[in-house]
Parts: structure tokens; sequence; C-alpha cells
């Protein structure tokens, strides 16, 4: 079976981003956008707006372990395919997604957000279009139901299925594929790591990620900066407060796109500058008898700024964290 891989489709807006050792240049985000946000649709700001150059995490903030690592590839259950079928596929999605959903083209992909009225995000995830009318999101095991069941919720008369596709198993890899692979489709990480769709049947062969494993993995993620919403994260934050408008690549917002859910907020946030609370990678050592922090909790830094946990893994007795100061 041939390899269909996907590359990245442009968004129409691109935006720096600093890495951990730059945290002060992230977009700072409002700490309180919870008040109902009337405003007028104005195309114009569209057209003004300013269009900064794209930004990419350093390779030096990953790991050396997991830079130089061959063959590290398994399956994880820690996420699954939800999967959106039928000639009005592509309009639904592009009404209820924050990024542009028409930009994709057949063997593309990229990072989307579905969010509450208020700009709150509900899930995070990539999506990739696998046909012309069918598209296969990667999305946190612990979001995916809600997921599923709340869209299906806005489905009305659409011609279109939503549904968990028990057939297709998420499989994480720094390999690279060849042709030869049973992947159905790939999607490239900026850091040279790979997210395989394959069938189940093909995966029985692949280890199931342990522990050791998947602590890599959302390492790996925590120094890409590429934050997650799961459901400890329901919406606790807008797009902006965890860069999510500046992931690589390509972000995962549209400003140009046109309405969604949550789409006044989080336009009012981008053009009024309204951010004051940002993405930021901590890392500090775990003190004696001291628990882990969860995400989704507040926890306090040693210079005392109080910050909320986004994303968060215990490696060598530290605390490596993205968190929204």
């Amino acid at each position: 079976m041939r390899v269909c891989e996907f590359d990245l489709a442009p968004s129409g807006y691109y935006s720096s981003r600093t890495t951990q050792h730059s945290v002060e240049n992230v977009h700072r985000c409002q700490k309180d956008l919870d008040q109902p946000a009337i405003i007028a649709r104005n195309s114009a700001l569209c057209t003004h707006a300013p269009q900064p150059k794209p930004r990419t995490a350093s390779l030096a903030a990953h790991p050396r372990h997991l830079r130089k690592a061959k063959n590290m590839i398994f399956r994880t259950e820690h996420y699954r395919v939800l999967r959106f079928s039928g000639v009005d596929a592509l309009a639904f999605l592009q009404s209820q997604l924050t990024n542009d959903v028409a930009a994709l083209s057949i063997g593309r992909w990229q990072w989307q957000g579905y969010c509450t009225a208020k700009g709150r995000l509900q899930a995070t995830f990539a999506l990739a279009r696998t046909a012309a009318d069918t598209f296969d999101a990667v999305v946190p095991t612990s979001t995916i139901e809600a997921l599923a069941k709340r869209l299906t919720m806005f489905r009305l008369r659409s011609k279109l299925s939503i549904e968990i596709a028990t057939d297709r198993a998420v499989v994480l890899t720094n390999v690279t594929a060849t042709e030869e692979s049973p992947a159905t489709a790939t999607l490239r990480l900026p850091d040279g790591r790979a997210i395989l769709l394959m069938l189940q049947d093909d995966v029985a062969s692949i280890p199931l990620a342990d522990n050791a494993a998947w602590t890599d993995w959302q390492l790996a993620n925590i120094n890409a900066l590429i934050p997650e919403i799961t459901a400890a994260t329901n919406e606790m934050f807008v797009p902006q407060m965890i860069g999510w408008d500046t992931i690589a690549p390509g972000g995962g917002v549209s400003f140009s796109k046109g309405c969604y859910p949550g789409q006044e907020v989080v336009a009012r946030a981008h053009y009024r500058g309204a951010v004051k609370r940002h993405l930021e990678r901590v890392e500090y050592a775990l003190a004696r008898q001291e628990m882990m922090p969860e995400v989704g909790v507040t926890i306090t830094l040693a210079d005392g700024r109080m910050v909320e946990v986004c994303n968060s893994v215990l490696r060598n007795d530290a605390v490596v964290a993205l968190v929204v100061a």
C-alpha cells in the first residue's frame, strides 16, 4: 500500500512565536474573556491586520534521546480518529472549527480547535483531508466522545456522518515512512516526528506505548510548544492563551475564514491586543513528598507567579510543563 503523506496546507495567516528561551514574546492572553462580546464583523480588519513572519521551535529545544532515537514507533490509545464524511462535510467543518478547512486540499492536514460561544477551547486536534468529502481528525481520547456528541447536535440536516473510526489506529513515530509502509496517512511534525493512521489489522505487531514511551512523546510536544486540550482543561483557555494561533506548523486559527462558535471573542482578542496571558514552558525539580501537579490546576512558581497547568510530565524527578501565565 502506498503512503499518503500529509503536508501543511496554507492557513492564510502566520504569526511569530517564541521558544522556551524567549517566552516573553509569546502572544499574551486576556485573563478574563468570559464577558459576552458583541462585535460587528468588519472584513476590513483582515486586510489591515499585521502579518508577522512564521515561527518554528528550535530543534535544540527537543531532548537528545528523542532527536537521535532509532526506530521509535508505537501505537497509542491516547488518541483516536474522528471521521467526518459526506457531501456537506467541508461546509459543516468550515462553520464549526477555528482554522480554514476550505484551504485543505486532499492529502494535506492542519491544526484545528473547537470553541464554545465564549471562545473557550473544548478540543484541539489535527485534521487531515483524506478524500474530497472525507476528513479524519486525530483527537485525544479524553475529549473525542464529547466532541463527537456536541458536533452531532449541530449537524441538523447536513448530509454528513460523524463517527469514531474504529477501523483506524493511531501510531506515533520518528521513523521515516516508506512506500512499503502499511500507513494509510502520515502527518509530519516539524521536529521529525510523525503521526500515522493505520488499519487496525496492520498494527498487531507494533507495540503499545508504555508509560515511558508516552512520557517521551508528551515531553517532545511540550518542548515543541504543542499544547493539547484534554478533558481536564475543557473550556479553560481561549486559543491565544495556549498559543494555538501560532502553533507550528501553520497555526491553528484563521482570522479571515468567517464565522464559527466563539469567533467574535477570538477575533477581538487578536485585533484589539486584548490577550494578557500566554503559554510558557517551565521546568522545576519536584521536592521530596511533593505531588506531581495535575493538568488543569493552578500552581505557584518559584518566582511567585500563579499559573494554570495545560500539559505536564515528570522526567528525572523534574516537572516539565506548559502553563498559562
